[in-house]
């Protein structure tokens, strides 16, 4: 079994460039599997050769600004019977079809509990100068690929809801990991985003909103100066308010509190109101079973009753 993903962060820059190629082959100081894909005048992969020849084809098409490569990985299962030889024929083979008139440095890593196979290419095609760009249609055609070769291999094709051993999910599949840590219950993003939902409840100035946050262990980098709101704790957890928002689906901005602040501040609310407004969207999140749909119901009116008691404790103390 064998998951295709893409590095989002791709480098714009040509110490960008050098530091990702030096990355994938660890900067030389251990012998890899490794190939490259398309013109190349060296026997031997090394991080310099490469590095040059990306640029080389560059320079040719007068395009050296910008992004300047992709960077995709292979994990496979650490029960695949795969050979890290295998793995590199596999990634050439990848590599030659999706990302065709693309140079590309394929490096097998092999470690403890399985291998991965790194696919580094060039932004630029050496037939036509051409650069490369990718969209989320193209990782499902990535996958497409993926499993072609699976079955040309003889190994196991990824199947959405079951195991490695084509057992059935007891469970939901989501491809949003965040998700898929909030439904299961054992995340600090959920952590972090029913605390900001609390102190944004509670509270009628900035100020009360930052300092219940920090009574409940999440600190707040909160500067008009920047675009987002980010929230962290001790264990180094950190999480910016678009992240919350995206991961369900409710605006959490700067604007929205402040325009929350003011609404506590001229009206009492009343309980109904108040649990209304803070219901979570959970109705949005793919793939979540009836069953945990029925525990995050129970876990939603237990977190709004806290709340009440909670609102009428910090009154108490004004």
């Amino acid at each position: 079994m064998g998951i295709v993903k893409i590095v989002s962060r791709r480098p714009k820059s040509k110490a960008g460039l050098k530091r990702t190629i030096r990355y994938v082959l660890r900067n030389d100081k251990e012998e890899l599997l490794s190939a490259l894909t398309g013109p190349y005048a060296n026997d031997k992969v090394s991080s310099d050769s490469v590095y040059n020849a990306f640029l080389d084809e560059k320079r040719m098409w007068h395009k050296m600004d910008g992004r300047q490569c992709t960077h995709s990985i292979i994990s496979w299962h650490r029960d695949e019977l795969i050979t890290p030889e295998e793995a590199l024929k596999y990634g050439v083979e990848f590599a030659e079809s999706y990302f065709f008139g693309y140079q590309a440095l394929v490096v097998v890593h092999e470690e403890k509990s399985h291998l991965h196979t790194h696919i580094v290419t060039n932004s630029v095609s050496y037939l036509d100068g051409r650069k490369l760009h990718e969209t989320r249609d193209d990782l499902m055609e990535m996958r497409r690929l993926n499993d072609e070769l699976c079955k040309k291999y003889g190994l196991v094709i990824t199947e959405k809801g079951k195991t490695y051993e084509g057992i059935n999910h007891d469970g939901m599949s989501t491809w949003n990991m965040n998700k898929h840590k909030v439904i299961e219950g054992k995340s600090d993003i959920q952590d972090c985003f029913e605390a900001v939902e609390r102190a944004t409840f509670l509270s009628k100035t900035k100020d009360e909103f930052v300092d219940y946050l920090m009574r409940v262990g999440w600190h707040v980098n909160w500067n008009k100066n920047r675009k987002h709101i980010v929230f962290y704790n001790d264990k180094g957890r950190k999480f910016r308010d678009s992240n919350l928002s995206r991961t369900f689906c409710r605006e959490i901005s700067m604007e929205r509190l402040e325009r929350t602040f003011q609404e506590n501040r001229n009206a009492k609310e009343s309980p109904v109101k108040a649990t209304q407004e803070i219901e979570l969207d959970f109705q949005s999140i793919n793939n979540i079973s009836s069953r945990e749909k029925k525990k995050h119901t129970q876990r939603k009116k237990l977190y709004f009753e806290r709340d009440f008691i909670d609102r009428e404790s910090i009154d108490k103390e004004r």
